[in-house]
């Protein structure tokens, strides 16, 4: 499974919904779910919207926010999976401070990668190592590092959708409780994902909350 957090404001996650298209379609055949995890922000912005005074909507009610999100997600071409979480998109169990940010988790439930950018040549390495470890009905591990960080990492029971979110599209299966979630390793923090990463405050003043 393939998580991607994102937001409605983020421009660099908007920019990259191209390459999450391009993932969808190369790998629709083959045993990978992608999913992108939102979560309420108490506003939508409107990238496509010509009206600089309709750009942004604030939600008084999260009910309104959340009926809002599939004519949201048809206008930008979404053709993944999306589900709004109660767990906020900068999910501190996957360490996310900016978005996009996006976590693959294998078959087991484990999050093998983390912390990566959609544009990212290392998220289509990754998954097809992992798709070639469950071909060859083996990991093919990397470095004993990698190896550690999955046998001691820490449990991810309070991953975004362990409870019940509202889904936007059907709801892929969440990883098993007890998945395992690595401890931040020398993979991790060589991710050039960092510099692309947004903030609310990050991005045009028009749409910080």
């Amino acid at each position: 499974m393939v998580v991607d957090f994102w937001a409605t404001w983020c421009g660099p996650c908007i920019a990259s919904f191209p390459h999450m298209r391009e993932l969808v379609d190369k790998y629709k055949d083959q045993l990978v779910v992608i999913l992108g995890v939102t979560s309420p922000q108490g506003y939508v912005v409107y990238p496509k919207a010509k009206d600089p005074k309709e750009r942004k909507v604030d939600t008084k009610e999260q009910k309104d926010e959340l009926e809002r999100m599939p004519a949201w997600v048809k206008e930008m071409d979404m053709t993944w999976t999306v589900a709004v979480s109660t767990e906020n998109c900068f999910n501190p169990d996957f360490g996310v401070q900016g978005i996009p940010a996006m976590a693959i988790i294998d078959a087991k439930g484990i999050v093998r990668f983390n912390k990566l950018s959609p544009r990212s040549n290392e998220v289509v390495e990754d998954i097809d190592t992992l798709l070639k470890e469950m071909k060859d009905g083996a990991p093919a591990e990397k470095d004993e590092e990698s190896r550690r960080s999955q046998e001691t990492g820490r449990r991810a029971d309070s991953f975004s959708f362990s409870g019940r979110p509202a889904a936007l599209t059907p709801a892929a299966p969440p990883p098993s409780r007890g998945a395992r979630f690595p401890s931040r390793s020398s993979r991790d923090r060589r991710r050039s994902s960092r510099a692309a990463a947004a903030r609310p405050e990050d991005w045009d003043t028009s749409t910080r909350p």
